[in-house]
């Protein structure tokens, strides 16, 4: 007979082996699918859930479920588009000044890359920083694009200690972005 006490064992036991696998599970895209607007389109996971209300701002967003009941945040997606006509904006200009804002914004925290890529996707800059925000460590991956007169900036967000699990799928989802 099983006492009591070794049940629980056992159970601690496995609630704790499938723990750290879904912990160290990295997020893949299966089934994507696609969000569709006049002027672009990106693909997104299933499961995640498309948001165009304008919040904060935003044309888009795009957050994944929660991982559990006591998960603190969803890891998203946003998408910003600004417009700048007869400014003569450049992608180059336009990095430059979101690594100043950023490091003003938060100077004890540090931007950890920025480039200018052209290919193989169109030209756009990419931005990899960090935070903290309301008690959470976050790590963002940034695209920004300038295409005839207007920035659209994409910002994929994660919890700091969930990045290695998400930037996979964070760079996937950046990458099929595409503007018509």
């Amino acid at each position: 007979m099983i006492m009591p006490h070794k049940i629980f064992v056992i159970l601690t036991a496995l609630v704790f082996s499938f723990s750290s696998k879904v912990a160290a599970q990295v997020i893949r895209m299966t089934e994507p699918l696609i969000f569709k607007k006049d002027n672009y389109s990106i693909k997104y996971p299933k499961g995640w859930k498309v948001d165009t209300s304008g919040l904060n701002m935003t044309e888009l967003i795009i957050q994944s479920p929660k991982e559990s009941p006591a998960d603190r945040f969803n890891e998203n997606l946003n998408l910003l588009i600004q417009h700048y006509q007869n400014l003569g904006i450049t992608l180059e200009k336009y990095m430059a000044a979101s690594v100043k804002q950023i490091n003003g914004m938060h100077p004890t925290e540090k931007l950890r890359d920025s480039i200018i890529s052209t290919g193989p996707l169109p030209k756009h800059g990419k931005l990899i920083y960090g935070w903290t925000q309301q008690g959470l460590k976050l790590k963002f991956i940034q695209y920004a694009y300038i295409i005839e007169e207007k920035a659209y900036l994409l910002t994929f967000t994660t919890e700091l200690d969930k990045f290695d699990r998400y930037k996979s799928i964070g760079e996937q989802i950046l990458r099929s972005f595409v503007v018509k």
